[in-house]
């Protein structure tokens, strides 16, 4: 099956049509994320759904908050903390995956913003040979199941050792993307380790380059105004 057929159905199995139904929580402060699944939450100027959370080893979504992260217009998104850890004791590791949207709010004031990059991050800790952390995340154009791009932190003892704790995306304006989160820790057996307790998940935008220079126009119209007067 071609990538772009499989993109397709990766965003059509996530509901995302059913999103006008969903309610608007308010993260602030944090809530846990078992509240927003299958809901909405805003960020400033953007609109978050998260359709879907799956997990194979039984992770529980209310022990993980999630809260907002606004950093202007090169980092707005959300934060998830808790207990991310495996034990070398456990038979499976430690993963869950997230499959959510952001997009522009359809508002006047941000009808000129365009989404142009994406940044993951988390603080991961891992030792003993062949433990790992790693958060995998591809991010699509809904409209069209286009692939726009991976990102991907790990941290590994190895060998050789990783330790790759950010990572990040820039692409052609955007209004809306469709992203899937995939989080593994694993803690090799006897010993090992593999933990974080925090993964940032933030967007840059940009207004469209038409308004940049409407807003300096009129900025310079409005200082000739005042230097007549």
């Amino acid at each position: 099956m071609a990538r772009s057929a499989i993109l397709l159905g990766l965003v059509a199995s996530a509901g995302i049509g059913g999103a006008s139904h969903a309610a608007i929580v308010n993260i602030t402060g944090g809530v846990p994320l078992s509240t927003v699944v299958g809901n909405q939450f805003i960020v400033e100027d953007k609109l978050f759904t998260i359709s879907n959370y799956s997990s194979g080893t039984g992770v529980d979504p209310t022990t993980i908050t999630i809260s907002p992260v606004n950093g202007g217009l090169s980092a707005i998104g959300f934060r998830m903390t808790g207990n991310f850890s495996d034990s070398p004791l456990t038979p499976s590791s430690y993963q869950f995956q997230l499959n959510y949207t952001v997009e522009i709010l359809n508002q006047s004031q941000w009808a000129n913003f365009f989404i142009v990059g994406s940044a993951l991050a988390f603080n991961a800790m891992s030792s003993g040979a062949g433990s790992f952390a790693t958060i995998s995340e591809t991010v699509v154009d809904p409209s069209n199941a286009q692939l726009i791009g991976n990102m991907n932190v790990t941290v590994a003892p190895g060998p050789p050792p990783t330790s790759k704790l950010s990572d990040s995306l820039t692409f052609s304006p955007r209004k809306k993307l469709f992203l899937t989160k995939d989080v593994q820790f694993f803690a090799s057996p006897p010993s090992g380790q593999a933990f974080a307790t925090q993964i940032d998940q933030t967007f840059s935008q940009v207004p469209a380059p038409g308004a940049v220079g409407l807003v300096a126009a009129a900025g310079l119209l409005g200082t000739r105004r005042r230097q007549r007067a």
